[in-house]
């Protein structure tokens, strides 16, 4: 990768774990199924069906099934089959239709003030 703090942030959270041979427990970080931080970690696991959402098969699965709520979501990426608003593109899912449309209400408000 590239010079930038995606690997330096996690080492900085995870070092003293690290150091005391802890081990993480990965997981998909969706209701039901997130990760298992190590004791000595410094950081807190959030649900990525409300932060950093990235549409991907297995969170619209816990979207159709109920278990996360678009109404929830807080930070959205606008990347991969999710493209930016203001593209010429129409939206492939229900969550990137309704972030869209969240996106131009919020761009609307800041223009109207």
């Amino acid at each position: 990768g590239g010079l930038v703090q995606q690997g330096i942030l996690p080492y900085h959270y995870h070092k003293d774990a690290l150091a005391a041979g802890e081990a993480m427990v990965k997981a998909p970080d969706l209701p039901g199924n997130m990760t298992v931080s190590p004791p000595s970690a410094r950081m807190k696991v959030l649900d990525r069906s409300v932060y950093d959402v990235i549409d991907t098969p297995d969170l619209q699965a816990a979207y159709t099934s109920g278990a996360a709520s678009i109404d929830d979501v807080r930070v959205f990426h606008f990347t991969g089959g999710c493209v930016k608003p203001w593209m010429c593109d129409a939206p492939r899912t229900t969550l990137c239709n309704t972030m869209r449309d969240r996106w131009w209400e919020i761009r609307a408000e800041f223009a109207a003030s």
